[in-house]
């Protein structure tokens, strides 16, 4: 799952820093969330997982801690919408909303990289 996250995070870091005006709009998220993926390579050693694992939850609460009063803009569309080009469609209206940046690291950190996974 934790590999969905990451390939999901890239995708939408794709699409969004696509350049003009809407990846300047999203400068400050697409540094962080750039700076979360600097994560460590997988490996089939089951203590190795859990390290990464726990090295990605360290980071992703160290930045929840930095963002703390940050205000993300993130679209209101549902997530899988974010992957097929709907955002890059400039006569597609899309809305956005502000939503809490260390939440949502906190969130991503005690959810999505579960162990259970």
């Amino acid at each position: 799952m934790v590999n969905k996250i990451y390939d999901a995070i890239e995708k939408v870091l794709r699409n969004i820093d696509a350049g003009g005006k809407q990846s300047q709009r999203f400068a400050g998220e697409i540094k962080t969330l750039r700076e979360v993926l600097g994560y460590p390579q997988l490996s089939d050693d089951a203590f190795e997982e859990v390290q990464r694992r726990s090295y990605l939850t360290d980071k992703l609460r160290r930045l929840s801690v930095e963002a703390e009063g940050l205000k993300a803009s993130l679209p209101t569309l549902p997530l899988e919408k974010w992957f097929d080009g709907t955002i890059e469609d400039a006569t597609i209206d899309v809305f956005f909303n502000e939503y809490d940046l260390a939440r949502l690291l906190r969130f991503i950190a005690d959810v999505g990289v579960s162990l259970e996974d």
